[in-house]
């Protein structure tokens, strides 16, 4: 009798841990929301060791497009497989944005043109799958409009997670 009891409320403590941890989880999303990303970051910090463990280089390609157009090509390293994003949400809306280009698993690479007006008016985010599959954005990346120009593609490939 006393071993079910015990597994019981081993049994509870697990339901009651896996429910807090989901609401925190939304609670975060939330939060994060009203600022685009988890973390602001500038052009130069994009690289090795990020702020949440991440590996992502970029390498900008020039005049693969019109000067009036940017190309987002996001890539994934080989052991990579949970969904990435580049995503350019509206400066003063949470939940307007434009999904440039996502993967996941086998699809391991995607590339997207943008009008300069359109980049430089949202924010440039780069988002990632965490706990649970949970969408998460990850990185702001505030200074885009100014290092991210015309006619040019910026390929980012996203090597640890």
């Amino acid at each position: 009798m006393t071993t079910n009891l015990k597994f019981k409320t081993l049994l509870r403590s697990a339901v009651f841990s896996t429910i807090s941890a989901a609401m925190i989880l939304s609670l975060g999303q939330l939060t994060q929301a009203a600022d685009h990303a988890v973390h602001t970051i500038k052009y130069a910090d994009v690289g090795n060791d990020m702020k949440d463990g991440d590996n992502i280089s970029v390498v900008e390609t020039k005049n693969v497009c019109s000067g009036d157009e940017i190309e987002i090509e996001l890539k994934l390293g080989s052991d990579i497989t949970w969904w990435k994003g580049a995503i350019l949400f509206k400066k003063d809306k949470n939940n307007d944005y434009l999904s440039l280009v996502e993967l996941q698993d086998d699809t391991k690479s995607k590339t997207a043109r943008v009008s300069c007006d359109v980049f430089s008016s949202r924010h440039f985010v780069l988002s990632k799958a965490k706990a649970f599959g949970v969408h998460t954005n990850m990185y702001f990346i505030e200074d885009a409009p100014q290092k991210m120009t015309g006619g040019n593609r910026y390929t980012f490939t996203w090597t640890k997670d």
